[in-house]
C-alpha cells in the first residue's frame, strides 16, 4: 500500500489513504461511476456506512447534521456492496 498516498485520518483515527489515484483493472478509478450517493429522505442517522467502511474511508461524519456524508466517493472498492442496504449506488 506504501504506494496509495495517505491523506490524512478521519474521526475515528483511521487512516485515510487516495485510492482514487489506483485503476481499477486499468481503467482510470475516476472513469467508473460506482459510488454511495446518501438518500437523506431514508437516512435516519445511524452511522453504519461510516463504520462499515473502515478500509477505504469513503464517509465522514457530520456533527453539525448528525448524518454521514460521502467524503472520497472514488475511494469506494468497484462492486463492494456492505453498505449497498443503506444507501443508494451510482451505477
Amino acid at each position: 500500500m506504501e504506494d496509495i498516498p495517505v491523506i490524512g485520518k478521519d474521526k475515528l483515527g483511521r487512516v485515510i489513504r487516495d485510492w482514487s489515484v489506483k485503476p481499477w483493472f486499468g481503467i482510470d478509478r475516476k472513469d467508473i461511476k460506482w459510488y454511495p450517493e446518501i438518500n437523506y429522505e431514508k437516512c435516519i442517522g445511524c452511522g453504519l456506512c461510516f463504520l462499515t467502511c473502515a478500509n477505504r474511508v469513503v464517509f465522514d461524519w457530520d456533527e453539525e447534521k448528525k448524518r454521514p456524508i460521502v467524503a472520497r466517493p472514488y475511494n469506494c472498492v468497484v462492486a463492494c456492496t456492505p453498505v449497498k442496504p443503506y444507501v443508494q449506488w451510482m451505477l
